[in-house]
């Protein structure tokens, strides 16, 4: 009786946690070879990028994306366990310490099979995934993945365009896919679903990649997904459901908030204040990070007594996952100030970025054509400037609006609304120019958008 052939390569297995360190190190002992006859200079562009990784690597304790987490994260072992709390199923991800390697010589764009060596039978298989259970499961149901995520280091490419160049040079890394293979379904710690067929222990994977010469390498990270249980599901939607209840009220649910706003906006806040000469108020920071939306000033005006406050008042919006100190940071550049600083005394200021230069002359500029137009008096010394770049926001009391971007627009707009109502409009004072100016970009440019019809219909009549 003949036999097929079993022609599918299989990679090579490596017990171990992955480094970038290891992977060069495997890769000038048996990678150098596999690529073949006529691929040295290629090799030698893939060592060279390996070797790049490998001193990030050592440099920075680990890089994520290259190194198993235990390199680049404190307190995890060798099977390093990460739980996403947020998953709706009780996920749980282990990241084996072990990996893949195997010589890619592509000259078409048709998929490539390749097995990757995982346990030697179904039983080893079987072991494996008992031994990453957690044992408060054994009772639940749980669907079991592999997920294996790969990548290609590059010593030549195939042109993407098929009238180009056949191939040419390089030396980068890509993506080869991220293929995400069902193992089996758990009910009672019993297999119940088997997707895999009954003599496949070893995965076989399909990429597809581009033409070229490269060295792959893949990681398996083994999924366990939990289903609730009849109560948690009862109790998740009378969670969402007081969720929602909230949010129409104003107030977000924290996973729908982004982490890093709070110290966004506190960071930030010493700045304003050392810049604007007023203390922080902390308690008054801490209750605007938890609405998600604070009008803070961002004018010497903004923090002076409201009969001051005659002219036009401007808000600036910055975009999302920023602030208005680093959205508007050519504006407020410092460099920006000193460049302005020796223009009006008459030093070259040649030193500076051409950047910085153009934005303090035309500032400088703009300043002097208003106070003509206007017969109003010089403008303040660059010195007392806080927005060198735009010098009109100085003599006017000027707001910065912080908000969230993870939250709803909508929501974003009530906190806008609101603030302008009981900082703008309620403290104006009679016979003031009683205008907002709206300056925003990029998803500021929404929230402003959309705050449009709501501001001219709440204050529209109160001019």
């Amino acid at each position: 009786m003949s036999t097929v052939p079993v022609t599918t390569p299989r990679a090579m297995r490596i017990d171990g946690p992955l480094s970038a360190r290891a992977v060069l190190d495997h890769f000038n002992e048996k990678g150098r070879g596999l690529l073949g006859i006529g691929q040295e200079d290629a090799a030698q562009r893939i060592a060279q990028l390996l070797a790049h990784e490998a001193d990030l690597s050592a440099a920075w304790g680990g890089l994520p994306g290259t190194d198993h987490p235990r390199h680049w994260q404190p307190s995890v072992g060798d099977e390093a366990a990460m739980s996403d709390r947020r998953s709706e199923h009780r996920r749980l991800d282990v990241h084996l310490p072990l990996w893949w390697a195997w010589p890619l010589a592509v000259r078409d764009r048709k998929p490539c099979r390749i097995t990757l060596p995982l346990a030697a039978t179904r039983d080893g298989l079987a072991a494996l995934i008992g031994r990453n259970l957690p044992g408060a499961w054994l009772h639940h149901t749980v669907h079991v993945t592999l997920d294996i995520e790969t990548r290609v280091y590059w010593g030549v490419r195939g042109a993407v365009h098929p009238h180009a160049a056949a191939r040419h040079a390089c030396a980068q890394r890509g993506d080869a896919g991220s293929p995400s293979l069902r193992l089996v379904t758990l009910r009672g710690g019993r297999a119940i679903e088997t997707p895999m067929p009954d003599q496949q222990a070893d995965p076989d994977v399909v990429l597809t990649v581009h033409p070229g010469v490269g060295w792959l390498v893949a990681v398996p990270v083994l999924r366990f997904e939990r289903e609730l249980t009849r109560a948690e599901r009862w109790q998740q939607q009378a969670t969402l459901w007081w969720h929602k209840l909230l949010g129409r009220i104003g107030t977000p649910s924290q996973r729908d908030r982004d982490p890093t706003f709070a110290s966004r906006l506190k960071g930030d806040e010493a700045w304003w204040a050392e810049q604007l000469g007023v203390p922080v108020d902390a308690g008054a920071l801490a209750r605007e990070a938890r609405r998600g939306g604070a009008l803070r000033p961002a004018s010497r005006i903004a923090t002076q007594a409201p009969a001051l406050r005659t002219q036009a008042q401007v808000i600036v919006i910055h975009g999302g996952l920023s602030s208005a100190r680093s959205g508007y940071e050519a504006a407020l550049n410092t460099k920006a100030r000193a460049v302005a600083k020796a223009i009006e005394a008459g030093q070259p200021a040649a030193a500076a970025s051409p950047m910085a230069r153009e934005l303090s002359l035309a500032a400088t500029a703009a300043a002097f054509d208003t106070a003509a137009l206007s017969n109003a008096p010089p403008p303040a010394p660059s010195a007392t400037r806080i927005w060198p770049g735009l010098p009109t926001l100085d003599e006017r009391a000027t707001w910065r609006f912080e908000h969230d971007t993870f939250l709803g627009i909508a929501q974003n707009v009530a906190h806008l609304v609101a603030a302008v109502r009981g900082q703008c409009i309620a403290v104006s004072p009679p016979g003031a120019q009683r205008h907002i100016v709206l300056i925003a970009h990029s998803r500021g440019s929404n929230v402003a958008r959309f705050a449009l019809p709501t501001l001219r219909k709440a204050f529209g009549k109160q001019g």
